[in-house]
């Protein structure tokens, strides 16, 4: 890859974590708070609203990916007069679909809160408002989350990362100081629908300042555009379709078939691994329109590169997430929230062997439609989405909660065996190489900094949250030194020293290099003069 490519992804990469973590550390320390003051059922509702929504969403179509593929594209190429057409073509449709969506929402309100979800009479009617809202308000985020993807395609993640970054937090504080002033369920719902309006209005101001050639103009409604998108989106919409359902379809079917309380026992224990796939999303998100713009310039050296790399990136980052709360999955779960979800601990454990999984495959399936293969990925994510639903509906019956984790994670380990070396005949990348270079090492620290706590957990060294701060620092620094010495070449170091301006980390890896070889040769010399 051109050191440009490299900056860009890095960049944005480095944006879309630091936005993460302000939000997930803000949203971690207040959800126990907003559980309690709202009540497991109310907050129940404030889940299922946020699923349902995700749903009706789908109306989109993949159309905001075609946005990102195109705008990138043709930025490259300096083709401003596609970039107006294609917006105004995409901003038409989203306009019409939001309707329908809303119309939908709206229509359908009461159903929901009568008859499909088991809502506690005392909340129907506070269910029913908070419907209406959140139609109204998915009218106006859907139509112009079209500029969102305009930033997105412009490689300016930094900027939408700011964007949501502030709104996130100023949503969440507002939240707390609504149920803390004696509101509920209505009011912030209404906080949050606003919010998210005021976030895309924003979203499309910044697009037009950044990209000042962008006009949106009726007549430059083109149909021939419209074929164009939706034979690229077909395939995206198909695997967001999947997405969605892997990610909500447990709550949507414990809602359908349990109390309401259970959507929030299960919700607790996703929440946290939803972190982590959200970790994963962040860092996989430049890749597509990187891959696009490689595609543009017929550097396929560079995708095959961006593929492992990206890869073993991703799993450099996301295995000390899922090993470290892996084991004290138990202990956080309690110090967060309280009794009462015990059953959490389990879902939660249980997912994460399903997000190991899925980290393997997140570069590879999202450089797909950024090479033009969007087809490939959306067939494997149908497969993945049939089985899941129907391990699903099976578990739940049987298991409650516990089982619409079994049934996300099962479905993933069964697909993704399949999808996996599919991606690296694709990618040109052998089996052995994809896991060597990018997963092997990455697992091997990951299981190092593990026995190194398991090891102080056993001596009962410090307990409590300042056990837990203690163990992780432990954790952070066995891993940190893990990857330093078996995981990152010379080219990691030289890329995170670009981001870092530490210039000296180039040295330090080039040192460690000599030193791992000045020892194999010992061992290799006294090995052989043991033989003789």
């Amino acid at each position: 890859m051109s050191e440009s490519t490299s900056k860009k992804i890095i960049r944005n990469t480095a944006y879309n974590y630091v936005g993460f973590l302000i939000l997930v550390s803000i949203q971690f320390f207040s959800t126990p708070y907003i559980v309690r003051a709202l009540g497991k059922d109310a907050y129940g509702v404030y889940a299922l609203i946020s699923v349902f929504i995700g749903y009706v969403g789908l109306l989109e179509l993949g159309i905001g990916a075609s946005i990102i593929k195109y705008v990138s594209e043709y930025y490259v190429e300096n083709r401003y007069d596609k970039i107006n057409h294609l917006v105004s073509t995409a901003f038409v449709l989203f306009l019409g679909l939001g309707f329908v969506g809303a119309l939908i929402i709206l229509v359908f309100r009461e159903f929901f809160a009568t008859s499909l979800f088991k809502v506690p009479s005392y909340l129907t009617d506070d269910t029913i408002f908070v419907f209406t809202v959140a139609g109204i308000a998915f009218f106006f985020t859907f139509i112009f989350g079209v500029f969102i993807n305009v930033l997105v395609g412009l490689q300016r993640m930094d900027i939408t990362n700011k964007i949501s970054t502030l709104f996130g937090v100023l949503n969440i504080a507002g939240i707390v100081a609504l149920l803390w002033s004696g509101y509920g369920l209505k009011e912030i719902v209404i906080l949050s629908s606003a919010n998210g309006i005021i976030g895309v209005l924003i979203s499309a101001y910044i697009s037009k300042r950044i990209l000042r050639e962008l006009s949106l103009i009726p007549r430059f409604f083109d149909r021939s555009y419209v074929k164009d998108i939706m034979q690229f989106s077909f395939y995206i919409f198909i695997t967001k379709v999947t997405v969605l359902i892997y990610q909500n379809f447990g709550k949507l079917i414990l809602g359908i078939l349990l109390p309401i309380k259970y959507v929030t026992i299960y919700t607790i224990g996703a929440m946290l691994s939803g972190f982590i796939y959200r970790l994963s999303g962040l860092a996989v998100a430049p890749v597509m329109p990187a891959s696009s713009e490689l595609i543009a310039k017929k550097d396929t050296e560079s995708i095959k590169e961006l593929f492992l790399r990206g890869t073993k990136y991703v799993t450099i980052i996301n295995i000390p997430a899922i090993v470290f709360l892996g084991i004290f999955a138990e202990e956080i779960i309690r110090f967060w929230m309280g009794e009462g979800f015990e059953e959490s601990v389990l879902i939660f454990r249980i997912l994460l062997i399903g997000l190991l999984i899925e980290t393997l495959q997140h570069v590879g399936g999202n450089m797909l439609p950024g090479v033009g293969k969007p087809k490939l990925s959306a067939y494997y994510a149908v497969g993945n989405a049939i089985l899941m639903v129907l391990l699903t509906i099976i578990f739940v019956k049987e298991f409650g909660p516990i089982g619409a984790a079994l049934g996300v994670t099962i479905s993933q380990l069964i697909v993704l065996s399949l999808f996996i070396p599919h991606l690296c005949k694709i990618f040109k990348a052998s089996i052995y190489n994809f896991f060597n270079v990018a997963i092997k090492k990455s697992i091997f620290a990951g299981i190092l900094a593990g026995l190194s706590v398991i090891i102080l957990q056993n001596l009962n060294i410090v307990d409590g949250w300042m056990g837990l701060i203690f163990y992780g620092i432990v954790f952070i620094l066995f891993y940190l030194i893990s990857v330093l010495i078996f995981v990152l070449d010379e080219k990691d170091a030289r890329l995170v020293a670009v981001i870092s301006q530490i210039k000296i980390l180039v040295s330090i890896k080039r040192y460690i290099s000599s030193l791992k070889i000045y020892v194999l040769s010992f061992f290799k010399f006294t090995y052989n003069n043991g033989k003789k």
